[in-house]
């Protein structure tokens, strides 16, 4: 292990208090702020266009921003408040916890920039310990700044009388943030430009450079397709509001990779089961565009992973592990740390709710069958697209990589300084061309006519004491001769090839024929140069590219004929059954029964949807019935009001908005998805009648009722209990405004009540949970009863003024005498002074007595009025009285 003496240590460590290191760190946190002010802005804008914060003060414009910035460098917000109705109030700390992807990624592409720009102005580190510990204390200092300037600032949104509290970023997770992503950035990107970094080789080892390639390809491939949909949106929506979504491209980014990887999106909900999205969910066209995209990020992702293999002549199966163990521990971090979005309410003694967002479980797995996928396509990729035009594999990797691949050679591992050669001045071309590299064990010999490249290389090699060193210097020598200069094909004459099994990107050897290699980075000395300098293996030559035959390009023709059919058929199917499915939703057959409805057809609407009740509650739910009323319902708007339920989900439910007479409302319908037709075609049914429980109450026995013009049998009532006995029925009506009434009887006249019947909704929209509605009859006396009563009520009057009755007890007590000269009836009660359904009081009568004169007085003729007051009932339709009584008045 090497050492650092400690002069130089502390020479560096000094060197980060003088100013290239301090304008270096400078200029990295104002990359940092930057970007985030930026991205902050942002949201700021959408959020001032979307709400009152327009007409905000400048303060709580400032605060605004600081907190959407802490958000966006850490990991989401917290807060803390109350919120209170009546006596009842809670309080506790809330949280919304979310990465934003596109601002991290820009701090990053910043600072390394930074950090590449400075090299010539900063110390290089002598050691990886000191380059790792210079970028710790640089990401550490820029993430305590930030989280002192901005961590703590504390946004109050407003309070109201039912809510109060506060919002601000999270503290500790901008410095965590800040600290990893800005140090790993300064020292990768140091490390890189050092002599005999490790990193260096590390980076360049073939799982790294697929892996990298693998997601360059599939986020180039993505990256189009997520931009259109975002400008789709925007167009759709405000587009001030749309900005919000630019600092957090990065996440729907991946969202969108995951949904072309055959995942979804799924919400962890507390006490409900997880809501699930899949890509077939969304509108027909950008479903059927995120799979069409993921198959050109397999195609480009194939082409661009094998450009960084060497070509060889057998398919080497031993290659195949590399990428799907890279991208699956990559996606593992996606799905677990980097993309879920959670939500957590602590309430006291209530405890913690906490909501999760993120994308199904199986991502990474099958992101790894995907990967496998194109690790085995790499190894014919490059050749098929080398057939089509060579000047495509450019699109797909750097030039000095293409012409690698072309050249037959193997990738040039990473070596330490101390091991790698001394660089061959190239010498002047001689007239005479070099022979061809032969596929032979190459013998130390002097060469008759040796062009001057190979004397210039023999030469050095000679003069080099450290055998290792010349003999790779002859083997660039060689590789002078075979490479080609540029992007040119090679012809299969001086192109080397390589066996199954040669030496692949980043590899070194493990054993020769007389050296073997004891350490990745150390080799032992072999025995002799010859035993070193070995000839490149075959290479698999590349197939020269022939004009096409007449019978050749009508294969080709019919080939790419039957694929492209076969991907428009699919593709034509899949959006054929998407907007199939699509009208045979669960509002589609909301709106079917309600349509029913509203046009009166009941016997279908109640075909199709049994309202589940008694048949003795069933009278009003007919044809008749509804359209015996005054005004029908009109169906406005249908919609499905929850998104998420797709799949394998049964039930739905349906927001429908509905008007009466101009008024409106909004109910809600359950439905229920029955077995698929044809297994592809949804079918879906309404579980929750629209109907409503209605009470009819009135003061006597009733078993019939009039809609409009229409006498419906409802009957028998049932008394209820209580001091205040009524008559009920209960049945149950389709939605619209009635007016109903009871038959009027001989003695009975009922008022005509008009009432709206619109379902009272519950939170299971079910409708036998609902309140009924109440209709109250109220009923009046009919003239009839009235002229019946005052006749009982006037006999007994006459009787009160005829001897011997006058003695009865209910008749007034100036009749009530055996003394009196004259007793006459004056005149009989002519009506009613109260009269309901038990009692009455009639107006006042007159009777005319005289006592007899005595030997001492004489007494005059006088006229008493008389009213007759008391209780009567109506039996097998006779009125009976009850109880009477008088009572007499002087005066009036």
């Amino acid at each position: 292990m090497t050492t650092t003496p400690e002069p130089v240590t502390a020479n560096y460590l000094k060197g980060l208090l003088g100013k290239p290191a301090l304008t270096t760190l400078a200029l990295t946190a104002a990359v940092v702020f930057g970007v985030a002010a930026v991205m902050a802005l942002f949201v700021v804008i959408a959020l001032m266009a979307s709400s009152a914060l327009s007409t905000a003060g400048l303060g709580t414009l400032l605060s605004l921003f600081a907190c959407v910035t802490a958000g966006l460098l850490g990991y989401g917000w917290a807060g803390n408040g109350s919120f209170g109705v009546s006596v009842f109030s809670l309080e506790g700390s809330f949280s919304l916890s979310i990465f934003s992807l596109t601002t991290l990624a820009a701090i990053v592409v910043g600072t390394a920039l930074v950090a590449k720009r400075r090299i010539a102005h900063d110390a290089i580190a002598p050691t990886l310990t000191l380059s790792a510990l210079r970028a710790g204390i640089e990401g550490a200092v820029i993430g305590l700044v930030f989280m002192l300037v901005f961590g703590f600032i504390g946004l109050q949104p407003g309070s109201t009388n039912v809510a109060e509290g506060e919002l601000h970023g999270k503290p500790f997770a901008i410095f965590a943030t800040l600290w990893c992503i800005v140090a790993v950035t300064l020292f990768v990107t140091r490390e890189r430009t050092r002599e005999a970094s490790p990193i260096t080789a590390f980076l360049a080892r073939p799982l790294i450079t697929e892996t990298r390639a693998f997601f360059a390809a599939t986020f180039t491939v993505f990256a189009p397709l997520l931009l259109v949909a975002v400008v789709l949106v925007a167009i759709k929506q405000t587009f001030a509001t749309s900005l919000a979504l630019i600092p957090f491209l990065g996440n729907l980014l991946l969202g969108l990779i995951s949904m072309g990887y055959l995942g979804g999106f799924t919400a962890e909900v507390p006490f409900t089961s997880a809501e699930l999205l899949m890509p077939w969910n969304l509108s027909p066209w950008l479903a059927v565009c995120v799979f069409l995209f993921a198959v050109l990020s397999i195609i480009a992702a194939a082409i661009a992973v094998g450009l960084r293999r060497p070509r060889a002549a057998q398919f080497r199966a031993d290659l195949l592990w590399r990428l799907p163990v890279g991208a699956t521990i990559i996606w593992l971090v996606i799905v677990l740390a980097v993309l879920p979005i959670r939500t957590a309410a602590s309430m006291g003694s209530y405890g913690t709710v906490t909501i999760t967002m993120t994308v199904t479980w199986w991502v990474p797995f099958s992101t790894a069958a995907i990967a496998l996928l194109v690790s085995t396509l790499a190894e014919f990729a490059p050749r098929w697209a080398y057939l089509a035009n060579p000047k495509l594999l450019f699109f797909f990797a750097p030039q000095i990589t293409v012409n690698r691949w072309l050249s037959g050679e193997p990738a040039a591992a990473a070596q330490p300084a101390a091991a790698q050669p001394e660089p061959v001045q190239p010498q002047p071309a001689q007239a005479e061309p070099a022979e061809p590299v032969k596929p032979t064990r190459v013998e130390p010999q002097p060469a008759e006519s040796a062009p001057a490249e190979s004397t210039s290389a023999e030469s050095t090699s000679a003069k080099s004491t450290d055998p290792i060193t010349a003999a790779l210097v002859a083997n660039d020598s060689i590789a002078d001769h075979t490479a080609p200069a540029g992007p040119e094909t090679p012809t299969a004459e001086t192109a080397p090839i390589i066996e199954s099994g040669a030496l692949d990107e980043g590899s070194m050897p493990t054993e020769g024929a007389e050296g073997n290699v004891t350490d990745a980075g150390t080799v032992a000395q072999p025995a002799s140069l010859a035993g070193l300098v070995q000839p490149q293996p075959q290479a698999l030559p590349l197939p020269e590219r022939a004009p096409l035959s007449p019978q050749k390009k009508r294969g080709i023709i019919a080939v790419l004929v039957t694929v492209v059919a076969v991907v428009v058929a699919l593709v034509a199917g899949l959006v054929t059954v998407k907007i199939l499915n699509g009208s045979r939703g669960p509002e589609t057959a909301v709106d079917h029964y309600l349509s029913l409805i509203a046009k009166g057809k009941l016997d279908a609407a109640t075909s199709a949807v049994d309202p589940g009740v008694r048949n003795a509650e069933r009278g009003l739910l007919t044809a008749e019935v509804f359209n015996a009323a005054d005004h029908k319902i009109e169906v406005v708007n249908v919609r499905n009001t929850d998104d998420s339920l797709s799949g394998d989900a049964k039930h739905a439910l349906v927001e429908a908005e509905l008007s009466i007479d101009g008024e409106r409302q909004t109910v809600f319908l359950e439905a229920e998805r029955g077995a698929n037709s044809f297994g592809l075609l949804h079918n879906w049914k309404v579980t929750a009648p629209l109907v409503q429980s209605v009470r009819f109450e009135a003061p006597f026995e009733f078993d019939t009722l009039e809609v409009g013009d229409t006498t419906v049998k409802v009957g028998p009532s049932t008394a209820s209990e209580g001091w205040d006995e009524r008559h009920v029925v209960e049945a149950y009506l389709y939605p619209g405004e009635y007016t109903f009434s009871i038959p009027n009887s001989e003695y009975t006249e009922f008022e005509t009540v008009t009432v709206t019947v619109m379902p009272q909704q519950t939170l299971s929209a079910d409708p036998h949970n609902a309140e009924p509605v109440s209709v109250t009859f109220e009923a009046a006396a009919s003239e009839s009863l009235q002229k019946a009563v005052l006749a009982l009520v006037n006999d007994e009057f006459t009787k009160c003024v005829t001897i011997p009755t006058n003695m009865e007890s209910y008749c007034p007590y100036i009749v009530q005498n055996t003394e009196l000269a004259v007793l006459e009836l004056g005149t009989l009660p002519g009506g009613f002074e109260t009269f309901d359904f038990s009692s009455f009081e009639t107006e006042p009568g007159t009777v005319k007595t005289q006592r007899n004169s005595t030997e001492w007085s004489d007494y005059d003729l006088e006229e008493t009025k008389v009213s007759m007051r008391g209780s009567y009932s109506v039996v097998d339709g006779k009125v009976i009285i009850d109880d009477v009584s008088a009572s007499t008045s002087f005066w009036g």
